[in-house]
């Protein structure tokens, strides 16, 4: 039964940080990059890419948020697993 339930912890681990890394060390830095070269080489149209980089941003604030809470959910689902096998493995030892 332990390991089983560490897969579930370590699988659920895994998905977090992977998608922390797209997320924070590749999307982010992209758009970024992205928006300042375009920028650059389009100065009189300022309005038009900040117009464009405050929708980008809100879109990827927005999929970042239901990352957050997908995960969020999927630490509950394992807690509740865990509690229900300490339960279970209490209730067969007593």
């Amino acid at each position: 039964m332990r390991s089983r339930r560490g897969g579930i912890g370590r699988a659920q681990r895994r998905k977090r940080v992977l998608g922390l890394f797209w997320g924070s060390g590749v999307v982010l830095p992209l758009c970024i990059g992205v928006f300042s070269v375009l920028q650059t080489w389009f100065p009189h149209d300022g309005s038009t890419w900040g117009l464009i980089g405050g929708i980008g941003g809100s879109i990827l604030g927005i999929c970042g948020a239901i990352f957050g809470t997908w995960m969020m959910v999927e630490r509950a689902r394992i807690a509740e697993v865990r509690a229900r096998l300490d339960a279970s493995a209490a209730s067969a030892a007593g």
